[in-house]
């Protein structure tokens, strides 16, 4: 376990979407254009427009209809988005123009801040969704500390301004039970890995407008051994798919994302709009499954046999197996407060700094107009709190953990102890070679000595051989002695 504190630590991006994806406004401008180019049977139509063809083209209520799992693909904005296609619902959404309001990266010098602009210091994406239409996400430069004169180490994350434009939506005549998106107020937050897409569908934390939501980020690292230790593969930072022209390094997620579409494409000949989108630009010759533009029948069609196809198991399983996790992984966690913003004592000057001599105050009066007999300061008071919202975004750089697996045994800690062994043993076995032939030595020496003795004689020998001393033979006691 580590904690780094210096470039090592991977800086997270950030994404933020409009939960009414669709623009009123933008919606109305594009038609406008349409009109002025003589391109009238090309008009987009509205929301309530688009949900009355669908129950008209199926002849049924959205309460009982045999078609259930049909309308409730139809009858969203994804539904919408595959009817208008990729290139109008862009169009039509909210662009970061007028959607990102003020954008500033922080860094901690000391235990103060330091705010810079996000145009100078973070690169601007776009991110395509059918569910979210256009989402923005910021990503630091590899020399953000660099090009910002800051000690390395001193990122403190994104505080960002968002003005969602309530003002001029439309309401809606149907509401879908099954369906959450467009039918709530505010903006979605999604911080996810650098260089990869983000699930944005089904990430990241809603922020409510006349709020300030501070979320707190916390990072962690893990990198795991390959085979044959586990079954993840080593990671990868080349580009494996683009979307817009952005490019998208491998993740288990996204990499099956790209089976499922793949997958429908082929058995379905049309564009699974249920996914992430990595396949979208290299199939520009299909159309979307639920594309209402080529009649009922083929919708049903096509979206039944793409719902037949991801719930397929062996599909599933063998998109499973295309994709292993990576070993390394880059978790974050998020935990959020919220308060009151702007103050109520401040709105006024919050309306003089954002609103007054921009874009937005044509909205102001446009929107106003309809209220006759409120006093103004009370509807600059309700036009702020209805329409914009902040997010800070903090990272703990401090506090990064990265958790590395290694060998418990390397290939040369197993020779070295190899080694370590048979040296231990040919040490044993020299000086039991040693003791043995010193046993043997000891063994031959001794039966050597054994063998090579004069044998003692025994007494009735000595009986029977007569003492003599020089020739003579003498008897005393009964004993003869020779003299």
């Amino acid at each position: 376990m580590d904690n780094i504190h210096d470039e090592g630590v991977p800086l997270p991006d950030v994404a933020v979407c409009n939960l009414q994806p669709l623009s009123s406004s933008a919606l109305e401008k594009y038609n406008q254009e349409l009109l002025a180019a003589n391109q009238s049977a090309q008009l987009v139509p509205t929301l309530n427009q688009y949900y009355q063809m669908v129950h008209h083209m199926f002849s049924c209520s959205m309460s009982s209809c045999t078609d259930d799992l049909i309308l409730n693909e139809l009858v969203s904005l994804r539904g919408y988005y595959q009817y208008v296609g990729k290139d109008v619902a862009e169009k039509i959404g909210h662009s970061n123009e007028t959607f990102i309001v003020d954008c500033y990266i922080i860094f901690w010098s000391g235990f103060s801040i330091f705010r810079t602009g996000c145009e100078r210091s973070l690169a601007f994406r776009h991110l395509p969704s059918p569910d979210l239409f256009n989402c923005y996400s910021y990503s630091p430069h590899a020399d953000i500390y660099e090009k910002e004169h800051m000690p390395v180490g001193t990122f403190g994350g994104y505080s960002i301004v968002i003005f969602l434009n309530e003002a001029t939506r439309q309401p809606s005549n149907y509401f879908h039970k099954r369906d959450d998106i467009g039918q709530s107020v505010g903006a979605k937050l999604v911080v996810f890995e650098h260089d990869t897409f983000p699930m944005l569908m089904f990430r990241g934390m809603d922020a409510n407008p006349g709020i300030l939501t501070s979320v707190q980020i916390a990072l962690e690292g893990r990198v795991r051994l390959p085979h044959p230790y586990g079954s993840c593969i080593p990671n990868n930072d080349t580009y494996i798919w683009f979307v817009n022209n952005m490019g998208v390094r491998y993740r288990s997620d996204v990499c099956a994302s790209a089976c499922f579409e793949q997958t429908v494409a082929d058995h379905c000949h049309c564009k699974d709009a249920s996914q992430m989108g990595m396949l979208v630009a290299n199939m520009s010759h299909l159309e979307f499954c639920g594309s209402l533009k080529m009649g009922a029948e083929w919708v049903r069609e096509k979206l039944k046999c793409a719902m037949d196809v991801r719930t397929d198991p062996l599909v599933a399983d063998g998109c499973r197996k295309q994709c292993p996790v990576t070993c390394e992984k880059f978790f974050l966690t998020t935990s959020a407060s919220t308060s009151d913003w702007p103050d109520d004592l401040d709105v006024d000057a919050f309306f003089n700094a954002f609103v007054s001599n921009t874009t937005f105050e044509d909205i102001f009066n446009t929107w106003s107009a309809q209220y006759n007999g409120i006093p103004e300061k009370t509807l600059k008071h309700r036009f702020v709190k209805q329409n914009f919202l902040k997010i800070n975004a903090l990272v703990d750089i401090d506090r990064y953990l990265k958790f590395e697996d290694r060998e418990e045994i390397t290939l040369a800690d197993l020779f070295s102890r190899l080694g370590g062994s048979l040296n231990l043993w040919s040490g044993i076995t020299v000086v039991f070679i040693v003791e043995l032939l010193e046993l043997f030595c000891r063994v031959s020496c001794l039966q050597w000595w054994i063998m090579g003795r004069p044998k003692k004689k025994k007494p009735e020998e000595l009986q029977n051989k007569a003492p003599q001393q020089n020739g003579h033979a003498a008897i005393n006691n009964g004993f003869t002695y020779g003299f």
